[in-house]
């Protein structure tokens, strides 16, 4: 039952994040373009962590000053390897989404600061947010 339950939230996220993206790129106001950039960077890290949860699966338990890792989704077909990179996709999935929070809340102080960003420095924003989250991954890799 819990099996099938995670496996229906994390397809419902998927759905939407879709269905937002889809609407993002489809009808975005020219006066809303440049937010919109984070808005679909932010839809685009929750969909990687919506495949990554419905693909892994995993419970943690900690028992005294230990982590048990258990995952019991569809990656266990294929592999632990398989597994541990929906893992890392899920948790680099999650650390984008703090950026990007992060990276919204300096564009909205520019916008107060009567300075509209443009589209490059909101990408440099995003890039130089996110640069920590490439760099965990490969060390833990």
């Amino acid at each position: 039952f819990v099996t099938i339950l995670h496996s229906l939230c994390g397809l419902t996220s998927i759905i939407f994040d879709i269905l937002l993206l889809f609407c993002m790129f489809r009808s975005t106001p020219t006066s809303f373009s440049t937010f919109s950039i984070l808005l679909k960077m932010h839809a685009f890290s929750d969909l990687a962590m919506a495949i990554g949860g419905v693909a892994s699966m995993i419970r943690v338990i900690s028992i005294d000053w230990s982590v048990i890792y258990i995952s019991y989704g569809p990656c266990t077909l294929i592999g632990p390897s398989v597994c541990y990179a929906f893992y890392m996709m899920l948790i680099a999935g999650a650390n984008i989404t703090m950026y990007t929070i992060l990276v919204s809340f300096l564009f909205r102080l520019l916008m107060l600061r009567n300075a509209q960003p443009t589209v490059r420095q909101v990408y440099l924003m995003i890039v130089g947010m996110i640069l920590p989250v490439p760099t965990t991954l490969i060390v833990c890799i």
